[in-house]
């Protein structure tokens, strides 16, 4: 494929028209993306089994989960880069395929080093596919369009979190943890069934932006000089420090160790976060889209973060389920925001992929430590005060917008 049929790709679509095939390239880029979480977060609803079944502590059990974004953070801007020598099919195609092979091998691993390796091969597809979303997206879409699709792109990772963390209790308890990764196995090869057969890239009329002659070009080296992109990608990264490396990631646990629930009902219980992103980040793209500025949205939603995060490890009763009620509100606005804001951020003259692949370095260095470093936090001072520490750090994330340029 020749470079500049895929550098084009994040330039709006068209003037305010959306083609009708964007909404079936949605429904697939969907469906590939919610592979990647469906991947990713099956450690953490049978952490517990894994912990036994393989006699690692939670800080190494964490570590099956910071592979991933250490992966990620590796690939992040080579993603941009082979997103611009190969396009956006074969590199989707590409990405699948990681994360097949990947959960392939966790399948039949019988030691906890085996199991660490096939998760760092899952992490670069995984790297590979979030970098695809929203290229498909900005691809397919005009920017005054751009905040519906962008909002239920949002859903991603909720969706496919919400999936797994139903999922891979019954079959864990039917078949054992292995069968988690056998049934993530069979789901993947579906995505990468529908992503071959219905994916297509935009045609030429989609794209009215200059083509770049090399990935060296100027365009290329401004976008990543821009400081606004860098202060955006920190505040993504205390965002999902939060959200992926503590809730997401421990959550469960806690609720099964101090709180008593059964490993289906802690699964559950911090599923309902998701189960709200999932209803109300296409309703915040759509807010997006009729207000055309998401700064304040964005800047709100970081403060009422940080003062959610007192909250979940000191609560107990119905209050428990009712705060994942509220987090799912919450954290459903963050990315939204953030996906629609990186093409002006990053200017429309960059090359493709490369504004998002600014953005995964911060998301994967959020996601990378706050696994680490909040289980050894939990080991140190509980788990309370170790919720705690996290508020400083969303904090820092609201002034780091607050720097942008964000509209």
């Amino acid at each position: 494929m020749e470079m500049d049929s895929v550098d084009r790709i994040e330039k709006p679509a068209g003037q305010g028209v959306v083609p009708s095939y964007a909404w079936v390239i949605l429904a697939v880029v969907m469906a590939a993306g919610v592979a990647g979480p469906f991947n990713q977060f099956k450690v953490p609803p049978v952490m517990p089994v894994l912990m036994d079944s393989l006699g690692i502590d939670l800080t190494y059990a964490g570590a099956l989960m910071s592979i991933f974004a250490i992966t990620g953070l590796i690939t992040a801007l080579p993603a941009g880069l082979v997103l611009l020598r190969l396009g956006l099919k074969l590199t989707g195609l590409i990405a699948i395929l990681f994360m097949l092979g990947g959960t392939l091998l966790g399948a039949v691993a019988g030691r906890y080093s085996l199991l660490f390796i096939s998760r760092l091969v899952e992490g670069v597809g995984l790297g590979l596919i979030a970098v695809i979303g929203p290229a498909a997206i900005s691809a397919w879409y005009p920017e005054e369009r751009r905040g519906f699709p962008m909002g239920i792109w949002a859903t991603w990772v909720s969706l496919g979190s919400l999936l797994i963390y139903n999922l891979a209790p019954p079959v864990e308890s039917a078949g054992g943890w292995q069968s988690v990764w056998w049934m993530s196995a069979g789901l993947t090869a579906a995505a990468a069934i529908l992503f071959f057969i219905l994916f297509r890239e935009p045609s030429q009329d989609l794209s009215i932006r200059p083509k770049h002659k090399t990935v060296g070009s100027p365009a290329y080296i401004k976008a990543l000089s821009r400081p606004g992109i860098w202060l955006l990608s920190f505040a993504f990264g205390c965002f999902n420090f939060a959200i992926i490396g503590v809730i997401a990631t421990y959550y469960p646990t806690y609720l099964k160790s101090i709180q008593g629930y059964d490993l289906a009902g802690a699964s559950l219980v911090t599923s309902i976060k998701m189960i709200v992103v999932i209803a109300t980040a296409p309703l915040i793209g759509w807010v997006v889209d009729r207000i055309g500025s998401p700064r304040k949205i964005t800047l709100w939603s970081f403060i009422a973060i940080a003062a959610f995060m007192a909250l979940p490890f000191s609560i107990s009763g119905w209050m428990i389920p009712a705060s994942m009620v509220l987090l799912g509100i919450l954290a459903g606005a963050i990315p939204t925001c953030i996906f629609t804001s990186i093409p002006e951020i990053v200017g429309w003259e960059a090359p493709a992929g490369i504004g998002m692949g600014v953005i995964l370095i911060g998301q994967n260095l959020g996601q990378l430590l706050g696994p680490v470093v909040f289980g050894q936090l939990v080991q140190t001072i509980g788990w309370m005060p170790a919720a705690f520490c996290t508020i400083p750090l969303l904090l820092a994330g609201y002034f780091a917008v607050r720097l942008t340029d964000m509209k």
